[in-house]
């Protein structure tokens, strides 16, 4: 604490505080304004692309009230994910049990530990895998799924 207090006293410190609080100061002026300017590009286009999103949306949406064609493959499409990610539900739950079960000394006693232990841990990954797929799909069937009811407000006709 002395050695603190003396330094506080001596002119070479309170110099090296005034200077590193310009310099401080000059380059937070030049970085808020670079990255004040490069934010504002990147608000620019983002919604330049939200736009565009919206556009391919809506001519999705009128394509599938105006093609019935058009329609019943989308809502085809939809039932598909579904079935895909139930399917990869179920891996995703018969890769977790024997990733689990490699584990257990009691069932696979010959097997080494160390074997049975890498088995284990590629397994659980596979299972992790799976899941992130089936819940990818998921999201995919929901999005079909909104957009057909978004296309068809006043009827559930595809959803009983």
């Amino acid at each position: 604490m002395e050695n603190f207090l003396e330094d506080i006293m001596t002119v070479y410190w309170w110099l090296t505080v005034v200077i590193v609080g310009i310099a401080i100061n000059v380059a937070s002026t030049y970085i808020r304004s670079g990255l004040a300017n490069k934010l504002g590009n990147f608000s620019k286009y983002w919604a330049g692309k939200r736009d565009s999103r919206l556009k391919e949306r809506g001519k999705l949406l009128s394509l599938l009230k105006e093609n019935e064609t058009a329609l019943l493959l989308y809502a085809n499409s939809e039932s598909s994910f579904r079935v895909r990610a139930l399917q990869f539900l179920l891996f995703f739950c018969i890769f977790l049990f024997i990733g689990i079960s490699t584990r257990n000394h009691f069932v696979f006693y010959d097997i080494p530990y160390t074997f049975r232990s890498y088995v284990s841990s590629a397994t659980i990954f596979l299972a992790l895998t799976m899941l992130v797929i089936a819940i990818a799909d998921t999201y995919a069937a929901i999005k079909i799924h909104t957009n057909i009811s978004e296309a068809f407000p006043e009827s559930d006709a595809f959803y009983p």
